[in-house]
């Protein structure tokens, strides 16, 4: 392909091979119909986009926004109204310290039956409980079976039947 000629022949050939005219507008079709779909690609892209931000705006202003809600009704308030009590009405306690000592069943057994023992002492309450004679105090208790312990340091009153320390005492939470 040095002489002219030949590039000539070769480029007529091409040429003329294929309409050229044809080529070109195919060619340019192709091109035009490429730029016009980036074109909408980009403009769908700038669409979703700015879509996207507006339900984003849209959720943050809900969740942040502050609410404004109706107070609920409130029940109407019942006014109670007392007056001070007299000194006659008024009844005044000191603390005195108690001492309540529990033993197992399993200590102390009188005539077969198991029973748990309570001791309660009260220093400063005991001088102004009345002494009761032990005579009076079985008599106080008479249908029941008591026992009445005696000790170096005290007497003890104790309930045989458990049916009866319960009624005496209440039921017992230990």
């Amino acid at each position: 392909m040095k002489n002219r000629s030949q590039r000539e022949k070769l480029l007529d050939a091409v040429l003329n091979d294929e309409s050229y005219a044809e080529f070109r507008a195919q060619l340019y079709g192709r091109g035009l119909s490429e730029v016009r779909g980036r074109r909408r690609r980009a403009a769908r892209t700038q669409v979703l986009a700015l879509a996207a931000c507006l339900a984003l705006l849209l959720v943050l202003v809900f969740v942040f926004a502050p609410t404004t809600r109706s107070p609920a009704k409130r029940a109407p308030i019942e006014i109670v109204r007392s007056i001070a009590l007299s000194e006659q009405q008024l009844i005044r306690t000191t603390p005195q310290p108690i001492e309540r000592i529990f033993t197992s069943p399993s200590n102390l057994a009188i005539d077969g039956v198991r029973s748990p023992l309570e001791v309660i002492r009260s220093g400063a309450s005991s001088s102004r409980v009345p002494f009761v004679p032990d005579h009076e105090l079985l008599d106080l208790f008479a249908g029941q079976s008591v026992a009445l312990i005696s000790t170096p340091s005290a007497k003890l009153l104790m309930f045989l039947d458990p049916a009866d320390d319960d009624a005496f005492w209440g039921a017992r939470q230990n």
